[in-house]
């Protein structure tokens, strides 16, 4: 018998095979990633596809944006302040 794909893996190789990084809800307020795809197992129809981003108050975190060009600023951006740290002597 072959192996039956689920919807999640469906829709996770579809946002791999398109370059995306996971999904973020309808108002922003939640993301996921490939690596943890739809874990709220809540309804995700509203959600979009997304790209992965620090997140600018959390080191060491990361957001889903709606667009790859915000993910690109918040890294740019999180490039910056750490270029903008003094070094330790």
């Amino acid at each position: 018998m072959a192996e039956e794909l689920t919807v999640c893996d469906i829709l996770k190789q579809w946002l791999k095979d398109h370059g995306h990084d996971g999904l973020i809800g309808p108002e922003g307020e939640c993301g996921c990633g490939l690596d943890d795809l739809i874990p709220c197992e809540d309804a995700f129809d509203g959600c979009c596809p997304a790209y992965r981003g620090p997140d600018p108050d959390r080191e060491g975190d990361f957001l889903m944006y709606p667009t790859r060009h915000a993910a690109q600023a918040a890294k740019d951006a999180a490039k910056k302040d750490n270029s903008d740290e003094p070094s330790p002597e």
